[in-house]
C-alpha cells in the first residue's frame, strides 16, 4: 500500500472518530453479533470533545462514559481525543475563563482516576488556542494528578508512540502542531526531536514501517 493511501485511512478515520455518536452503528437490516469465544486482547475507550462541561456540572457525555468505565477491566485504555477544554484551552490564572477552564479539565481528571486501565489525553487543536504556555500547563495539570506519560505528545511535540503490549502500539500525532502557524508559537520545538514537517512525515513512516506486524 502507498504511504500517501495509508496516511489518507489514517486521517480518514480519525475523522470517523471525531465525529461518532455513542450509538452502535449497524447498517439496517444487519445485526452485529460478538463472537463471546474470542479473547480480548485490549479494550478502548475513546471521547472527544469532552470539555465542554458547565461549571459545577458534568456533561452528559461524561456522565455516560463515567458509567461505561465501571464495566472495564484492567487491560483497557482510556482516551480523550482532543478538545479537553473549550473555549481555548487553559488560560492564564488571571484569565477570568481560568476557573471554568480548570473545571472543564478536573472532571474528565476525576473520571479517569477512577478508571481501572490507563488513560492517555491528546491535545486538540481548542487546547492550543491559549499557545504552548496553555498546552504545557494542561499537561501539567493531567500529570501531576494522574501521571507522567498521560498527556501525549508532551511539550508540545507533534508524534510519540506507546506501546501498549507486545501486540498493540498507539501512534499518538497532533494534527494541530503541523497545520499550525508556528510564529505564533515561539520555541514551538525547542524541546522536540523533530523540528520539521518533513521530518515529522519521515518519523511517522518509520514508525508505521516498524510496526507493521503489530496492531496500530
Amino acid at each position: 500500500m502507498k504511504f500517501s493511501r495509508l496516511l489518507f485511512y489514517i486521517f480518514t478515520t480519525s475523522i470517523f472518530i471525531s465525529c461518532a455518536t455513542i450509538k452502535m452503528q449497524v447498517k439496517e437490516g444487519h445485526t452485529f453479533k460478538p463472537n463471546k469465544e474470542s479473547e480480548v486482547l485490549h479494550s478502548f475507550y475513546l471521547i472527544g470533545d469532552a470539555g465542554n462541561s458547565e461549571l459545577s456540572k458534568k456533561d452528559s457525555a461524561l456522565v455516560l462514559l463515567e458509567k461505561e468505565i465501571t464495566k472495564a477491566k484492567k487491560n483497557s485504555t482510556l482516551i480523550f481525543l482532543g478538545d479537553n477544554v473549550y473555549p481555548k484551552g487553559i488560560p492564564n490564572k488571571k484569565d477570568k475563563l481560568y476557573k471554568l477552564a480548570k473545571h472543564r479539565l478536573d472532571v474528565q481528571i476525576d473520571i479517569a482516576k477512577k478508571f481501572t486501565g490507563r488513560t492517555l489525553f491528546i491535545p486538540g487543536n481548542h487546547d492550543w488556542y491559549s499557545g504552548l504556555d496553555g498546552l504545557k500547563k494542561q499537561e501539567k495539570l493531567v500529570e501531576d494528578a494522574l501521571k507522567k506519560k498521560s498527556f501525549e505528545p508532551d511539550n508540545g511535540c507533534p508524534i510519540e508512540r506507546i506501546e501498549v503490549n507486545k501486540d498493540i502500539n498507539i501512534i499518538v500525532v497532533d494534527s494541530h502542531w503541523y497545520v499550525t502557524n508556528w510564529n505564533k508559537h515561539p520555541g514551538i520545538n525547542d524541546k522536540c526531536e523533530i523540528k520539521t514537517r518533513t521530518k515529522f512525515f519521515e518519523n511517522l513512516k518509520a514508525k508505521l514501517r516498524n510496526l507493521k506486524e503489530k496492531l496500530l
